[in-house]
């Protein structure tokens, strides 16, 4: 493992300490922790009741000190006990994470595919007919915002035609094959997918008009190589270096979309659990999904450090200059 590598390892892990400490500060300085609820909800409870409670909870302890053992314990694997699902965090955590994962890898999956072969076209050539379609198409997507298309879809494909399902998941305690399951996906799919789309198309036109202009790509031509050729072997591949820091920066941002896509579907996922468990004053369950939530982000961008040797050969990646 390359020494930048292992750097960028260091600096992801001090960057989530520091999330998970500001994260945990901010929860802990909010208006009403679970005692003060549980005296709102019993009347009965004295004040001495409460103080045990604190104590047994250790909520009467600075803040500091309480994310000490927080993050001591994390880091040996134990998350706490939920408070709003009443089993450990683990067990809430695990499958609303894999259902997030999937919904977004999907979402990434079809905006790459669509938004590649549809920005490589609309450079081919410049202000032509092809590319002024492109870019319209392109300006609407990113017009739309995700709530609203995640509205319309369900009216037009689940209300009015009847042809899929209006929720992201199938109801719990239905036994239902993949095939099934792929139908209560397409929706939620489509409506995080298509600013994503718009966005690389336009970011992949861009940097292909420049990288079309590069010396190589002219010796390119002049050694007889095919149009399509020094389009997709030559101009491509560089072209591909900005929109994959685009695509790791964008992780972050498919993931708050997410909340607003699982909310509209009832789609149990990372996003609406965050939200829950913040509304909820679940401390052990909104700290966990914060910091992986952060994890994520900072995963793909070390997945795409990774992968801009890969693309230019240029870039290294051990002692040498790099970007």
């Amino acid at each position: 493992m390359s020494k930048r590598l292992l750097s960028r390892i260091g600096q992801s892990l001090v960057i989530l300490l520091l999330v998970s400490a500001g994260s945990y500060g901010l929860i802990g300085l909010m208006p009403g922790d679970p005692i003060d609820l549980m005296i709102q909800a019993d009347p009965r409870l004295t004040p001495e009741d409460a103080a045990r409670l604190k104590a047994l909870e250790g909520l009467d302890r600075p803040l500091p000190e309480r994310y000490a053992d927080w993050l001591w314990n994390a880091l040996q694997g134990d998350f706490g006990q939920s408070r709003l699902y009443k089993v450990p965090v683990a067990d809430v955590l695990v499958p609303r994470l894999g259902s997030t994962l999937l919904l977004l890898g999907l979402a990434m999956v079809l905006a790459l595919a669509v938004a590649i072969p549809a920005g490589v076209l609309a450079a081919a050539k410049p202000r032509g007919v092809t590319d002024r379609a492109i870019n319209l198409a392109c300006f609407a997507g990113v017009s739309i915002p995700p709530f609203w298309l995640a509205l319309l879809l369900i009216l037009v494909f689940a209300v009015g035609l009847g042809w899929l399902p209006a929720s992201g998941a199938p109801p719990a305690g239905r036994d239902t094959g993949f095939g099934d399951h792929l139908l209560y996906l397409v929706m939620p799919v489509a409506a995080l997918s298509v600013s994503a789309v718009a966005s690389y198309a336009r970011h992949v036109r861009s940097a292909m008009i420049e990288a079309m202009t590069e010396d190589w790509v002219r010796t390119a031509r002049a050694k007889g190589a095919s149009r399509a050729r020094v389009l997709w072997r030559h101009g491509l591949r560089n072209a591909l270096l900005p929109v994959t820091t685009l695509v790791a920066l964008d992780i972050g941002t498919l993931f708050s979309g997410a909340l607003i896509v699982e909310t509209v579907f009832a789609r149990p996922g990372m996003g609406k659990l965050i939200y829950d468990a913040i509304l909820g004053n679940d401390y052990n369950l909104a700290m966990i999904g914060l910091t992986l939530a952060t994890a994520v982000t900072l995963a793909a961008n070390l997945g795409a450090d990774a992968l801009y040797g890969r693309l230019d050969p240029r870039v290294r990646t051990g002692g040498g200059s790099g970007l």
